[in-house]
């Protein structure tokens, strides 16, 4: 089973993480934040990855490539520290 399959089916759907994904398309490409750092007294785009975060890698692996929104990301640990069940999952 692929990756991304896998996390989607077996963790994501279940920890209702709508918002996460390995790659934005379309209107999630929008949300994607640009992040900036201070060069020479300005604040300048950086690319923290050389990967597109725009379309999907050729090898998707389980180090690097994760999307997600704050409360989607929040809900992992929760579940984490209800000892591996959220909202009845």
């Amino acid at each position: 089973m692929p990756l991304d399959v896998y996390l989607r089916r077996h963790i994501f759907d279940l920890l209702e993480m709508n918002s996460t994904v390995l790659w934005a398309e379309g209107k999630d490409a929008d949300r994607l934040a640009e992040f900036y750092r201070p060069i020479e007294g300005q604040l300048t785009p950086h690319r923290i990855e050389a990967v597109p975060w725009t379309s999907r890698p050729g090898l998707l692996e389980g180090g690097v490539g994760l999307l997600s929104s704050v409360g989607d990301f929040l809900r992992f640990p929760q579940m984490i520290l209800n000892r591996g069940e959220l909202d009845g999952h």
